[in-house]
C-alpha cells in the first residue's frame, strides 16, 4: 500500500518538505532549512562547514538540556537553560529529546526570520547569518 506523503512547513522561514514517514519529513525539513540559510556561506560564515554551523549549534544546545520527570503524570519535561521558550514534554525521555530538538529548530528559525538575537553557544554565533530579502 502506497502511503500519502506527509508535509512539514517551517512557517517562520516559509520552507516546506515532504516524505513518506515522520522521520523522512523531519530530515528533509532540516535539510531544506540548511539550504535556505546557506547563502550565509557567501559572506564567509562557516555555516556550510563539515556538519554545518546550524547542526553544531543544535548539538551544543542539546547538550545543555535538562530533563525531569513530572511526578503527577510520569511524563518527561525538558528545557534548555538560557533559551527562553525552548521546552518539550513527552511520555518518554527519547520522545522528549526529539520534541525538544524540534522546538529548538523552530525557535531558531523564528528568531532568524524576525531578526531577534540568538544566544551564542560554544562560540557558535548564528546572529551572523544574513537574512534573505
Amino acid at each position: 500500500m502506497l502511503r500519502e506523503p506527509l508535509v512539514a512547513h517551517a512557517m517562520p522561514l516559509e520552507v516546506m518538505s515532504a516524505g513518506r514517514t515522520p522521520e523522512q519529513v523531519r530530515r528533509a525539513l532540516y535539510q531544506a532549512v540548511e539550504l535556505f540559510l546557506a547563502p550565509a556561506a557567501e559572506h564567509g560564515d562557516s555555516f556550510c562547514g563539515d556538519r554545518g554551523m546550524l547542526a553544531n549549534y543544535l548539538d551544543q544546545a542539546m547538550e545543555r538540556a535538562v530533563y525531569e520527570i513530572i511526578e503527577d503524570d510520569h511524563t518527561y519535561w525538558g528545557e534548555i537553560p538560557g533559551l527562553q521558550g525552548v521546552w518539550a514534554r513527552h511520555r518518554t525521555l527519547e520522545g522528549c529529546r526529539r520534541e525538544l530538538r524540534e522546538a529548538l529548530s523552530d525557535w531558531i528559525a523564528l528568531r532568524l526570520r524576525l531578526g531577534l538575537a540568538i544566544p551564542v553557544i560554544a562560540d557558535i554565533d548564528l546572529n551572523a547569518i544574513a537574512q534573505p530579502t
